[in-house]
């Protein structure tokens, strides 16, 4: 028999892995929704860094620690308000954005609302409650958070990301979503230029081709101080950009000019992360098809550059394509190869 002392075998600590924007953004928004704070948001944080990355779980984690949190409170309503601790209202409380800030943002905001490969502009995730990890708001939050610890610490919340308290992340998100709300109605109205009402009547000029527009578009994008000549933005952009472009200015003309959705709370936007995640779902034959249809559409009606909306408004057909029209198109295209 051994009178040493015996040796216990004890598993190492798992590693707590850190979350991406997305996954800090959905954490969160549970979070929130489950009146999280203090040790209680810390110990659910810790748990789904070093646990699990899904949704569900996510879910889970804050409503089992809001339970034990919360053992004879009611279960909070969704619209239920993050209640902060005093901790909380710190430096982060006072926190406001800079002109110079607000001027970054809005400049990011527009290079990223432009992007061909966006996959949202209003919603954060999908119809089946995935993230979206290149939605307009991730991506713009996604910029920050890879920012320098100087730029940090001279424009964002004190403590911005905090792994203690959500008031810092809360804070810079309610600033992001005031700037992206600004962008999408600005950039609704260069979409439809020459279309929407001028002193109230109806413009005088013509509907730009899709050339005008982009260079419309990307001008209004460009740095400050750096404006470029058409010919060098065209040289710039690829098909993809084009097919986005004439998708997004018809689709505001039908929500503009068409019948009204039968959702009066509905909007441009939410119609197109909806079709976005349709032809997501598509084989790419189909999404070449939409696009060529699109494409067709659009040099058909803008092509000459002589177009007036009061020409158009009450004369065209302004519907997207049908499922039978691509998937015909998609036979002809898919014979053709």
């Amino acid at each position: 028999m051994e009178d040493g002392t015996r040796s216990i075998a004890v598993d190492p600590e798992p590693t707590q892995s850190v979350f991406t924007p997305a996954q800090e953004i959905l954490f969160n928004e549970h979070a929130s929704h489950y009146q999280l704070h203090g040790p209680s948001w810390q110990q659910a944080r810790r748990v789904c860094q070093t646990t699990g990355d899904d949704n569900r779980f996510y879910a889970l984690v804050c409503y089992m620690t809001w339970l034990h949190q919360n053992p004879a409170t009611p279960h909070p309503q969704p619209s239920a308000q993050f209640p902060l601790p005093p901790a909380s209202l710190s430096a982060a409380s006072a926190w406001s954005p800079t002109p110079k800030l607000r001027e970054h943002t809005r400049f990011t905001a527009q290079m990223i609302i432009i992007r061909p490969d966006l996959e949202a502009y209003t919603a954060t995730k999908d119809s089946e409650d995935r993230v979206l990890q290149n939605s307009f708001q991730n991506l713009v939050i996604k910029h920050f958070t890879e920012q320098s610890d100087a730029f940090r610490h001279a424009n964002l919340p004190p403590g911005f990301p905090s792994t203690s308290s959500p008031e810092p992340s809360n804070k810079l998100f309610n600033f992001i979503r005031e700037i992206i709300k600004h962008n999408r109605d600005s950039f609704r109205k260069q979409l439809l230029k020459n279309i929407l009402p001028e002193d109230g009547d109806h413009p005088k000029k013509p509907i730009p081709t899709l050339d005008e527009l982009i260079v419309h578009l990307l001008t209004t994008a460009s740095s400050p101080g750096h404006l470029p000549v058409p010919s060098e933005i065209l040289s710039k952009v690829d098909e993809s950009q084009r097919m986005r472009f004439a998708y997004l200015r018809l689709e505001a003309i039908r929500f503009y000019a068409g019948p009204s959705p039968k959702n009066k709370r509905i909007s441009q936007w939410s119609i197109i992360d909806g079709q976005l995640e349709h032809l997501r779902r598509q084989d790419p034959i189909y999404q070449q098809a939409f696009f060529a249809i699109i494409i067709q559409r659009d040099k058909e009606l803008f092509g000459s550059g002589q177009a007036y909306f009061r020409e158009l408004e009450g004369a065209v057909d302004w519907d997207m394509p049908s499922d039978q029209e691509i998937q015909v198109r998609a036979k002809l295209m898919h014979q053709s190869f």
